[in-house]
């Protein structure tokens, strides 16, 4: 990544600073993807940037978790019952809860009944996991094998070397020379706008590479995890945690379960 400072000396041709000219070890676009990558892993672990937080930071495993599907609100916990004896927990929509059922209509959930419509999904995962697995990873595997750009990145390094050679050299003819100031900026600003444009190519080609391996090891990861288990009797958070993107509110009775491998599943409430 080339930047250039102009400085007036008295008497002397404008002067200019290069930096970052020669190739780092690592590219700054390589750089910018693993960095991002090593905070969303630090957000899977709980340890954000601001705050030091436990593995499982939510209070309750359904937080941010529901989404309506009506209206696109998160929903919230509520407690239903006048006493402990009759008390139940719901969720309800946001927009619903602030701005009544004109604003939405969708209805409130059952905590329990959401606990154990959970417990059949995560069965039926487990019960056909090789074969829901073998398909998500031949799914991945295929989407990266179609696009692969190593000879697209390769064209466009090799493109971008070559700018680097020509600001550098246009700085040097301006040292020496004197170029007049405004034909000097229309060529380097013409020079920086295309690296700009190449290295923005280049970084969303790596991006998408980079987010289909982790799609990959997150698969890998719950494989692992369905691995140990044969079947479930009850709701098990870590479970949940680690199998469950969102739930999406269709109906008073009917969820589907987005599950952080892309499968989606439909389940009754009763």
């Amino acid at each position: 990544f080339l930047t250039h400072k102009r400085v007036k000396n008295e008497g002397q041709a404008p002067q200019y600073y290069v930096e970052n000219s020669h190739p780092a070890i690592i590219s700054k676009e390589m750089f910018e993807a693993v960095q991002k990558e090593m905070k969303r892993r630090s957000e899977l672990r709980g340890f954000g940037d601001k705050e030091r937080r436990s593995k499982h930071s939510s209070k309750y495993p359904f937080s941010g978790k529901i989404i309506c599907g009506s209206c696109g609100a998160v929903y919230r916990r509520k407690r239903w019952g006048p006493t402990n004896k009759y008390k139940k927990y719901v969720w309800n929509c946001r927009t619903r809860d602030e701005k009544g059922p004109k604003a939405c209509s969708m209805n409130a959930v059952d905590e329990e009944k959401l606990k154990a419509a959970f417990v059949r999904v995560a069965n039926k995962v487990i019960k056909d996991s090789d074969g829901l697995i073998k398909k998500m990873m031949g799914n991945i595997e295929k989407v990266l094998n179609e696009n692969r750009n190593e000879e697209e990145i390769k064209l466009i390094d090799s493109r971008l070397e070559e700018l680097r050679e020509q600001i550098t050299n246009l700085i040097r003819l301006n040292s020496k020379n004197s170029i007049d100031r405004d034909i000097y900026d229309d060529e380097y600003n013409r020079l920086f706008e295309e690296m700009e444009n190449l290295r923005s190519k280049r970084l969303s080609y790596k991006e998408a590479e980079i987010e289909y391996k982790n799609i990959y090891s997150r698969v890998k990861e719950i494989e692992k995890t369905l691995n140990r288990h044969d079947k479930i009797d009850s709701f098990d958070e870590e479970l949940f945690r680690i199998l469950v993107e969102n739930i999406r509110v269709v109906s008073l009775v009917e969820v589907e379960f987005v599950l952080k491998t892309g499968v989606v599943i439909r389940e009754i409430l009763y």
